[in-house]
């Protein structure tokens, strides 16, 4: 039986640019999982990744987990990540995942370190008020390259109900290069895909709109988001629903990578 482990993280983090695949991010979130946010972690602690846990919710071949898992551990020690600084939002924070990993092919022990940049984000102050919280389930079965990015993005802003994004910043967060999908409509067809499995697996209806042009090419996006038929916008200060701000976006809607 999977267990039902709880996820939270600052919505920085949610928004961060990154360049891991989809199982190194797989490891990234278990580890996630296994932390509560109302704990102030330090560089000291350690996570360990259950070989047999994340076979379970990923669908590895046990024989296999370990092996691969280490390896993918180690190919964590080696990427980065981009994140929004949350005390001066107008720097960027560019580190590190991880600072160490530590394994054992006897025991099949395999931990690992947050970074000291990535702690605040996933622990303490910073996340008490502005944060991303989702299962470990949700996002367990995603097959497709970018769900689970976009999912990120896409939760952290739900409560709004709707955000924008240019097509650059978009590339970007999903780390997307002109050269790999050179059109907009063959990126449109992979991003449109991601929703598709997205709101198939979790219920989060996303919507895609064309929101602007820069001489004559597609350069600004709009994500609406409803929850499944139940979904009831949340108001904000102003009293506006997230379906009533979709025309009156200020900078402060925009995301900021």
């Amino acid at each position: 039986m999977k267990q039902s482990l709880i996820i939270s993280k600052a919505n920085q983090l949610s928004r961060s640019s990154n360049d891991l695949d989809l199982m190194e991010t797989r490891v990234i979130e278990y580890c996630l999982s296994n932390v509560h946010f109302t704990e102030n972690l330090s560089t000291d602690d350690i996570f360990k990744v259950d070989i047999d846990i994340m076979s379970n919710h990923f669908g590895l071949t046990r024989s296999n987990a370990y092996r691969d898992l280490k390896q993918v551990a180690v190919s964590i020690m080696n990427k980065t990540i981009k994140i929004p600084n949350y005390w001066k939002p107008e720097d960027n924070v560019l580190t590190h995942w991880v600072s160490s990993v530590i394994y054992n092919d006897n025991t099949e022990k395999l931990e690992l370190r947050f970074s000291k940049d990535v702690i605040p984000y996933i622990s303490g102050e910073s996340i008490k008020k502005n944060f991303t919280t989702y299962s470990l389930t949700d996002v367990a079965s995603f097959r497709g390259f970018y769900c689970v990015k976009l999912y990120n993005l896409c939760k952290s802003h739900a409560f709004k109900g709707v955000f924008e994004i240019t097509l650059p910043e978009l590339r970007e967060f999903l780390d997307i290069s002109d050269e790999k999908y050179p059109s907009w409509g063959d990126l449109k067809r992979v991003i449109n895909k991601t929703i598709e499995e997205i709101r198939g697996k979790t219920g989060l209806n996303i919507t895609l709109i064309e929101a602007g042009k820069l001489k004559g090419r597609v350069n600004l996006l709009e994500f609406r988001l409803q929850k499944g038929n139940n979904f009831k916008h949340v108001r904000g200060r102003g009293g506006k629903t997230g379906a009533e701000k979709a025309n009156t976006l200020t900078k402060k809607d925009k995301i900021k990578l």
